[in-house]
């Protein structure tokens, strides 16, 4: 991320006095020690593993019924 968009986290954090969960970065808080203003504002960073398949499946169909798909997870072979 650009420093410019740190900065409006940031910002955002500030005036509106909200929590903010970022996903999808594993070295996430060592990015934002860059930035020591938001870098200060971290409660807490946790890595989270991989969901196994038989978690993923439940999720997955759901959302494809969400969507209006009927297919079934075990239609597939990978």
């Amino acid at each position: 991320m650009k420093l410019q968009h740190l900065e409006k986290f940031r910002a955002m954090y500030d005036e509106n006095e909200l929590s903010m969960i970022f996903v999808g970065i594993s070295s996430i808080e060592k990015h934002f020690s860059r930035y020591l203003p938001l870098y200060l504002r971290i409660g807490f960073a946790h890595e989270f593993d991989n969901l196994s398949k038989d978690e993923m499946h439940p999720i997955i169909e759901y959302e494809w019924s969400d969507l209006g798909l009927d297919s079934k997870l075990e239609d597939f072979s990978d």
